[in-house]
């Protein structure tokens, strides 16, 4: 998730470095870069049709998440983005703006 996540990074924010990124701001959710990175992660590890296909089967969050082996937050995000695609989902939860910092490898 981690790899995915700075994959991000180096697709989206490669003049960011350019500049040199501040190591503050690698897990700040707040932050538009932190959350494109980590949507792009989501958006790699985790197949649309496969959550759409639990969602409509009746799984809740936790459920997928624990399914598909990802961190619930980072779930969230992929919700999120698929609703943003235009998939009909009703999110209830907001993503921990602190998850990144708590992922253990």
């Amino acid at each position: 998730m981690v790899l995915a996540h700075e994959i991000g990074h180096d697709q989206l924010h490669r003049e960011l470095a350019k500049t040199g990124l501040q190591e503050f701001e690698l897990f700040r959710m707040s932050s538009r870069t932190e959350y494109e990175a980590n949507a792009f992660a989501a958006h790699l590890l985790l197949d649309n049709d496969e959550v759409y296909r639990l969602v409509r089967a009746g799984e809740d969050m936790e459920t997928i998440s624990k399914r598909l082996r990802c961190n619930i937050n980072l779930m969230l995000i992929k919700m999120r983005e698929m609703v943003a695609l235009g998939y009909d989902l009703r999110l209830t939860d907001t993503a921990d703006s602190q998850f990144f910092k708590k992922v253990r490898a």
